[in-house]
């Protein structure tokens, strides 16, 4: 039992790092004519979001987890609608949003690396510190964004940022990732 939800863990972030991955480069290889058009996807991909969160919320029991996820859908859907109704700078809006998604999951893997991966006697684990660290300075670097200006070069920072995440992410998975022992005593990821 516990195996099999290390298991669906684990497929769960691997798709995730691909899901980083795909729309950072999505956001390098946008022309500067698309980018208008992207912003309006992310905040719509957001709205849907948040409705499926909630009415994932309205059929599950409840619990400490389902409220901060709730609390999360309520977020993406007002952030999706701020997007689409107010005329303000969206891009810089999602910048700061990817830029704190970025602090959070540096933050997570420096935690994991610190707990898990030194723990799971793999060599040079410490890379996996360094890289997070790396990963937190740049979420910081996408929010406060000194050196961009144009909308263009912002979102392929930001999405040579978030393919970063899902690289580290995927190291995460790498380093950190249980080991089972099978019957014929050899041992293999899950």
């Amino acid at each position: 039992m516990i195996f099999e939800k290390l298991g669906n863990l684990k497929v769960n972030a691997v798709v995730f790092a691909i899901i980083m991955a795909a729309l950072g480069v999505i956001f390098v290889l946008c022309p500067e004519d698309l980018v208008a058009a992207l912003v309006d996807t992310i905040a719509i991909i957001m709205l849907i979001t948040a409705v499926v969160m909630v009415l994932e919320f309205m059929t599950a029991e409840r619990s400490t987890k389902k409220f901060i996820k709730l609390g999360i859908a309520l977020f993406l859907g007002v952030v999706g609608l701020i997007i689409l109704v107010v005329e303000i700078d969206t891009l810089y809006v999602i910048a700061w949003l990817f830029g704190i998604f970025l602090m959070v999951d540096g933050f997570l893997s420096l935690i994991n690396a610190l707990t898990y991966a030194r723990r799971s006697g793999k060599k040079a684990w410490w890379v996996l510190v360094i890289l997070a660290s790396l990963l937190m300075l740049i979420g910081l670097a996408v929010i406060v964004n000194p050196w961009w200006s144009t909308p263009k070069s912002l979102l392929s920072v930001t999405g040579a940022a978030l393919f970063y995440s899902s690289v580290v992410n995927a190291i995460r998975i790498i380093w950190v990732w249980p080991f089972e022992r099978k019957k014929g005593g050899t041992d293999n990821v899950l």
